[in-house]
């Protein structure tokens, strides 16, 4: 599985990293230009650049969803039906990759703005002194509420791994039969009864959830003499209420995906 990993994430990075890093340097190259000449025209190379960033993300998935699909149903799919893989391995392995490109689109994210915090002619703070105040602002942060922001990522991972599964499903279901039969419009239209259904279930689930009062949640603040903090926190029940939740959707999507990838082989 390594070395399909590997494969995979050699070819996804190269779509990735285009998508994430053009803007940025789109953006970088006319604000340096702005403050070299003072010329106010080319502060809407910054603009676009900005609105080019913050779509990249979207951009980034529709082109991983695009090469999921090229590769395992499409023209790649007779290179990877032959790989000595069963096909738990395999779609395991595209949740994986899938993953990693998620993790790196949101640390490329990240970065982006710090870069372009760092570079901003008009910003009120230097670069220096914006990281000052964001290590400042961290070292406030007290146990309670880190432990708040540990479960909200968690949950935030436990929701990424179903989008994740719902881009292979549509693929998948999209190859497979019958569905394959709506010929190009079938990957589209999956997508958007997976998406709506999926935001039906959220609601009758999770609202079920609330009213019943499983899924309760508490305030956790902090007050210093510099700055004070609020946040939300799970308590232990309704976090593992919500994780319950989020691992039965993976495993339905998960045992789905299989299903109908191996029926897709056993016809192939």
């Amino acid at each position: 599985m390594k070395r399909l990993i590997g494969l995979l994430f050699k070819e996804d990075i190269k779509t990735v990293l285009p998508c994430m890093l053009m803007p940025l340097i789109l953006g970088i190259t006319g604000m340096i230009l702005y403050s070299a000449t003072g010329f106010e025209a080319l502060f809407a190379i910054v603009g676009i650049g900005a609105v080019a960033m913050s779509f990249g993300p979207l951009v980034a998935l529709v082109f991983l969803a695009n090469n999921d699909n090229r590769r395992f149903y499409k023209d790649g799919a007779s290179f990877y039906t032959c790989l000595p893989y069963s096909s738990e391995k395999i779609n395991l392995t595209r949740l994986i990759n899938l993953v990693i490109m998620g993790l790196i689109i949101v640390i490329i994210s990240i970065i982006n703005l710090f870069a372009f915090v760092a570079v901003n002619p008009g910003g009120a703070l230097s670069f220096g002194e914006f990281m000052r105040e964001v290590f400042r602002l961290l070292g406030t942060i007290k146990g309670e509420m880190w432990l708040a922001i540990i479960k909200s990522l968690v949950i935030v991972f436990g929701f990424a791994l179903v989008l994740a599964q719902m881009i292979m499903a549509t693929n998948t279901l999209g190859a497979a039969s019958p569905f394959n039969k709506l010929g190009k419009m079938a990957n589209g239209m999956i997508l958007a009864v997976l998406f709506i259904g999926q935001a039906y279930l959220y609601l009758k689930v999770f609202g079920l959830l609330a009213d019943t009062q499983i899924i309760k949640m508490v305030e956790v603040a902090q007050n210093t003499a510099q700055v004070g903090i609020s946040a939300f926190d799970f308590t232990l029940g309704s976090f593992l209420a919500i994780l319950g939740v989020l691992l039965a959707f993976n495993g339905l999507y998960f045992a789905m995906i299989n299903y109908f990838h191996k029926n897709k082989l056993s016809v192939q």
